[in-house]
């Protein structure tokens, strides 16, 4: 049962699950987003038993320096550090399909097959050369033929990102272009450092995408201390995947969501029901799972739908649309939450809230001693943690990283009155029409 369900729900019923996306009913909002876990026929396959409600296939190109694959190519950061174990991150310079064209679009039939024969959405991702619009045009066409349900034009390849940084005005002509000569749904594929992100967004709506993929990993590099060398490769990764990145990738979707209606598949840093739900709730039409399933295996997916569905049942949601977007709908820009702050220049002891310790929770860890810089905690003469509240900035970290709960943030002129317990919302920020 979900952290914090108290009740069950009653029978949970499959179908609740289900989900509309761009004319299309998925079994549910989960799909297997754009990798080497879609590479081919066989591996869609084992994917489509997973569980999930649709499959974006491996990003392609008909150019062949953006092919080339290094070998070894994945690097689990596990060995480097416990941290990096628990978040799932790893680096990776995996390219795109190498297959030829022609190859590719040979098998693709059966892969077409396949999908509509499970009631999978599939969609197709592939990129050129930004310059190149006939090449885009000919490409799309080509995957419509062949039974595509949807196309991704990937504008976030880390084998060809410079070049799309550099003519990202041309990102409106190709959508253009390919909308004018091929009836197809064409959604795009952004990377989390593509700006000016609202205006891009804006441009690609007026020029006529029906979705936008976000977001595509970092880049990025990891040293190996031991070794004092490039941990894997000695060069940038293409990718630094793992669950610390899904809070930028959250934090952008909310940018997008503020300038646009278009539907948003949510990716990155999506390893349990609870990450997923995050998406949801912050108003994405789809998830897409990926990084999740090189570390833990494909079990995964069907892990993150009985999360999803147990908390539904907890909650009493009959369908994805009781709750979608729920969120979204209460979060503020940082100028409007600092605009209502009564206390914005306070400094000890007149600073309005202090920490309170249970003591029926407290397991004398003293975390809190070591953490706090402000000094607030000290050991009393019986082992008991001390309050110091004079020195207090009422900042909240105890209350978070007290590993029992046993911290709660409560006003000083009312310590039974609790503003920030580590779950939700603070309360001295939810405006009255909220409560």
């Amino acid at each position: 049962m979900p952290d914090g369900c108290t009740k069950e729900g009653g029978i949970f019923s499959p179908s609740a699950l289900q989900t509309r996306f761009l004319g299309f009913t998925l079994r549910n909002p989960i799909i297997s987003a754009s990798s080497e876990v879609n590479l081919d026929k066989d591996l869609v396959i084992s994917i489509i038993k997973a569980g999930v409600g649709g499959v974006v296939l491996k990003t392609w190109t008909s150019e062949q320096a953006f092919k080339i694959r290094v070998r070894p190519y994945q690097f689990p950061l596990g060995r480097i550090n416990e941290a990096y174990k628990a978040s799932g991150s790893f680096l990776s310079l995996s390219a795109p399909d190498i297959r030829s064209v022609e190859e590719y679009l040979s098998q693709l039939p059966q892969v077409v097959e396949i999908c509509k024969g499970n009631g999978v959405l599939l969609i197709a991702s592939f990129y050129e050369r930004p310059k190149q619009i006939g090449k885009w045009v000919e490409n799309a066409r080509r995957l419509k033929d062949a039974g595509i349900d949807i196309i991704e034009l990937n504008f976030s390849s880390p084998s060809a990102v410079s070049e799309f940084r550099a003519n990202l005005r041309l990102a409106g002509v190709i959508i253009r272009s390919i909308l004018d000569q091929v009836d197809v749904k064409v959604g795009v594929k952004i990377s989390p450092d593509m700006e000016p992100l609202e205006q891009l967004v804006e441009d690609w709506e007026k020029a006529g995408i029906a979705y936008i993929a976000a977001h595509n990993a970092f880049s990025g590099i990891v040293v190996d201390t031991e070794k004092e060398e490039p941990f894997g490769a000695p060069c940038i990764s293409g990718y630094a995947m793992g669950r610390a990145f899904l809070p930028i990738s959250l934090a952008r979707i909310v940018r997008i969501r503020r300038v646009t209606d278009l539907p948003i598949i949510g990716i990155g840093g999506v390893f349990s029901g609870s990450d997923a739900l995050q998406y949801l709730l912050i108003g994405c039409e789809l998830v897409g799972v990926s990084s999740a399933v090189f570390v833990e295996g494909r079990k995964v997916i069907s892990h993150i739908l009985d999360e999803i569905s147990e908390w539904m049942s907890c909650k009493g949601y009959r369908s994805l649309a009781d709750f979608k977007g729920k969120a979204f709908r209460l979060v503020e820009s940082t100028s409007e939450v600092k605009s209502r702050e009564q206390f914005p220049f306070a400094v000890p002891p007149l600073t309005p809230f202090i920490p309170k310790v249970k003591k029926d929770l407290c397991i004398r860890c003293y975390k809190c001693l070591d953490t706090c810089i402000y000094g607030v905690f000290e050991e009393a003469d019986n082992g008991d943690v001390k309050v110091n509240d004079a020195n207090c900035y009422s900042c909240g970290f105890c209350v978070g990283i007290c590993p029992n709960g046993a911290i709660v943030l409560v006003q000083r002129k009312a310590t039974d009155t609790v503003v920030w317990s580590g779950r939700g919302t603070a309360e001295t920020f939810k405006q009255k029409e909220r409560r």
